[in-house]
């Protein structure tokens, strides 16, 4: 009776280490950290700011589904200068997931950049 009495202790305490832990445990938590260099003003922004709400439609799905979602925008006001500036702001922000520059024109200045 003895062994009987410490084996369903044994397995009282390893059910409630198990549910103990399972409660205790937040789920994992998936996150992205995104930013979009965009020609929000200038020529380019009829296009930059549709594909802006396309991100923000994606950004609002994803949090739906438990993700942690950080999106920033920078506008570059599609000159290649202020592409360059933005996505150095944006590396040294910690950011390393990106979309954009509107146009291709504005690539080599990306391009640059990533390089460095």
């Amino acid at each position: 009776m003895r062994v009987l009495l410490s084996a369903s202790a044994c397995a009282i305490i390893h059910w409630s280490a198990v549910v103990g832990w399972t409660l205790a445990s937040p789920p994992p938590v998936k996150t992205l950290k995104a930013a979009a260099v965009l020609g929000l003003s200038g020529s380019a922004a009829y296009h930059a700011q549709a594909i802006r709400r396309g991100l923000e439609i994606a950004a609002k799905e994803l949090r739906a589904e438990g993700w942690d979602v950080e999106l920033k925008f920078e506008d570059d006001q599609t000159n290649p200068a202020k592409t360059a500036s933005s996505m150095h702001y944006l590396l040294s922000g910690g950011y390393r997931f990106f979309v954009g520059p509107t146009w291709s024109f504005q690539v080599n200045a990306v391009r640059a950049v990533l390089a460095s």
